[in-house]
């Protein structure tokens, strides 16, 4: 429990002497974030077994200790390859922060506003081709929808809409996921670069499809990753990607207040204590978010 407690004390010395700042909005700064909040925080929680929903799954703690010792090593080495990157190759991180220094030109802003709609309609066009090639009826939104409780027959059909998908699931999911989300993200910029009721109503339509294709196949972890996307975006334009607590309240709040809705509509979950806790708890103790 010491080294538990002290190796994050050590990771920001070396992040320091490495001149990554925790306040912003860099590349080094929020995969560390990332790994700490999925990878590390929730390693007490499964070693103690504090967490009913899990705890029946954890038949030895050796294995939780084998994990902290793995994500240990394996962060102190990524933060190291940022230290021996601003020693060797004297990497600036702090003048790589995601910052932004001067006002769009009414043009630019045009043409983003241009690619953002224009990959949202692909992204849509392709969800669209999706559904019908699956099926309506064989979605597992739509299983969730009128049966939470067949949590089984739900995931068999995640299953076909994903890893037995008959064709190039990759290229539907490079546009009607990862498109769906560049695009969204771009129209949300232009959105707060020039405010415009047009172009907020952009934003929402393209917020609302993107949202669609995330939770289809009643994954949360996209829409997660949306969502982190949006702050990202909020923080570069709106405090020249210094990550203010605000913002970080916000999302963090938006996010588990939609996954929690999502445990409600999906997964059968109580009341919305219940519907958080479960989000939390799925959140913390370590879950690949692409099957989340």
């Amino acid at each position: 429990m010491i080294a538990y407690v002290c190796l994050p004390l050590f990771w920001v010395g070396l992040l320091r002497l490495a001149r990554v700042s925790l306040r912003k909005a860099t590349i080094p700064s929020v995969l560390v974030y990332f790994i700490i909040t999925f990878q590390y925080i929730g390693l007490p929680v499964l070693y103690f077994k504090l967490d009913d929903y899990r705890s029946p799954d954890i038949e030895s703690t050796e294995v939780v200790g084998d994990i902290f010792l793995l994500t240990s090593t394996a962060t102190t080495l990524v933060i190291i390859g940022f230290l021996a990157s601003r020693v060797a190759l004297r990497t600036d991180f702090a003048t790589r922060a995601l910052t932004r220094h001067h006002p769009e030109p009414a043009n630019t802003t045009r043409l983003d506003t241009l690619g953002g709609v224009a990959l949202t309609m692909l992204g849509a066009a392709t969800l669209v081709i999706y559904i019908m090639k699956i099926g309506p009826s064989n979605l597992a939104l739509v299983a969730a929808i009128e049966d939470p409780s067949d949590t089984l027959g739900i995931n068999i059909l995640r299953s076909h809409m994903g890893n037995a998908f008959e064709g190039r699931y990759y290229l539907y999911k490079l546009l009607m996921r990862d498109g769906l989300q560049i695009g969204s993200s771009t129209l949300f910029a232009v959105a707060l670069l020039r405010p415009s009721k047009r172009r907020l109503l952009l934003f929402l339509v393209s917020a609302v499809v993107a949202t669609l294709s995330f939770t289809i196949a009643t994954e949360k972890g996209p829409l997660i990753n949306y969502l982190a996307g949006l702050m990202l975006v909020g923080l570069f334009i709106r405090s020249n990607g210094f990550l203010l607590r605000r913002w970080l309240f916000v999302t963090a709040l938006a996010a588990l207040g939609a996954v929690a809705l999502l445990y409600m509509a999906f997964m059968g979950a109580s009341d919305p204590l219940d519907a958080a806790l479960q989000a939390t708890s799925r959140l913390i103790t370590g879950c690949d978010l692409d099957s989340f």
